[in-house]
């Protein structure tokens, strides 16, 4: 029997395998954020997936993480396994460097705890995410706490230049 030529299978292309969806973040979180989305992969799913570059920052609920996803410029390959669930919400342009403190040139390609930036109310933030029991919860308390964040807890946008 001659050897086998079949090619290794292509990854996964993020947001086309399993369950994605963009919605609308409510109104007190329109300036900030794009959109907030959910994905989920198919519990039989074997193989890598692939987020292609899209230059935009997210935060992101993940195995029990909330991190902050910087900037792609190359294709990111993130370790999920099969019937893994995410949560996330999409800066606007701008938006992100008055939420994180930081320049986004720091994070280029990078994925971060919140709580490394953030500290306290991002602690705050994760364990609340933490303490959902289900997945529609967690969807729930994920915007409840981005709009908690927008009222009392952002780094002050930064004074233009004079």
């Amino acid at each position: 029997m001659p050897p086998s030529s079949a090619a290794p299978e292509a990854p996964g292309i993020a947001g086309t395998t399993g369950q994605y969806r963009e919605d609308r973040p409510c109104p007190e979180l329109q300036a900030q954020f794009q959109c907030i989305w959910t994905s989920a992969l198919p519990d039989h799913h074997a193989g890598d997936i692939v987020v292609v570059p899209d230059g935009c920052v997210d935060v992101i609920w993940r195995a029990g993480r909330l991190l902050v996803v910087g900037p792609d410029i190359v294709a990111a390959h993130p370790d999920l396994p099969a019937g893994a669930r995410v949560i996330g919400a999409r800066f606007q342009p701008g938006a992100a460097r008055r939420w994180l403190g930081l320049p986004l040139s720091e994070i280029v390609g990078l994925k971060i705890e919140l709580a490394d930036v953030q500290g306290t109310w991002a602690r705050a933030f994760a364990q609340r995410m933490g303490d959902a029991q289900s997945w529609a919860l967690q969807a729930q308390v994920f915007q409840e706490q981005l709009e908690r964040v927008m009222h009392f807890s952002l780094v002050p946008a930064p004074a233009p230049p004079s």
